[in-house]
């Protein structure tokens, strides 16, 4: 795909914002990559630092991860919630075995917004509705209507508001403010 494409498709279906954003930084588009390596368009070769926001932080097109996928895929692809699988119980234990305490219940997610509501509707039931949540400003945490109430980012937050969730927002990296706002109540 060429930039214009990109430009077009994006402007087009998806994002017009990103579009106009990628057409005036010049973006390069990516067309393939391979192990800490990304290619755009015109065969340049960049170091994925973002590693595709930690998907690919074994790297991308990594054997083994391809293999053990490839080897799921021709055992069963794909089951229902609740149904036996012995792959997702060795992960269940690996994960138990490295948390704290009486940490040990393991919910898996097929993504980060499902985990973020996973999340919170823990909280709701520990703690009881109406709970308020606390978050930092800037952050990220999905696209469902769960996590859009904790996301600290506010243009992607308010078309969709009112939230049914309260959150008290405060400044993202600050430890001191964080203690205040649980301190404060905010999560009794």
């Amino acid at each position: 795909m060429s930039h214009q494409d990109l430009i077009d498709v994006y402007d087009r279906h998806y994002n017009p914002a990103l579009a106009r954003l990628f057409d005036v930084a010049g973006c390069p588009v990516e067309a393939t990559a391979s192990g800490m390596h990304v290619v755009d368009e015109e065969g340049h070769s960049y170091l994925d630092f973002s590693a595709g926001y930690g998907v690919f932080n074994l790297g991308h097109l990594e054997t083994r991860v391809q293999r053990a996928a490839q080897r799921q895929l021709e055992t069963l692809p794909a089951l229902p919630v609740g149904v036996r699988s012995e792959p997702a119980e060795d992960l269940a234990r690996t994960i138990a075995a490295v948390l704290p305490g009486d940490l040990y219940h393991i919910i898996l997610a097929g993504s980060g917004s499902e985990a973020v509501e996973i999340a919170l509707r823990t909280a709701v039931m520990a703690r009881g509705a109406p709970a308020e949540f606390i978050a930092a400003r800037q952050s990220y945490h999905g696209k469902s209507l769960g996590a859009l109430a904790v996301m600290g980012q506010r243009q992607l937050r308010s078309p969709f508001e009112p939230l049914r969730l309260s959150t008290r927002f405060v400044p993202f990296g600050d430890l001191d403010a964080m203690a205040r706002a649980i301190g404060s109540g905010a999560c009794q």
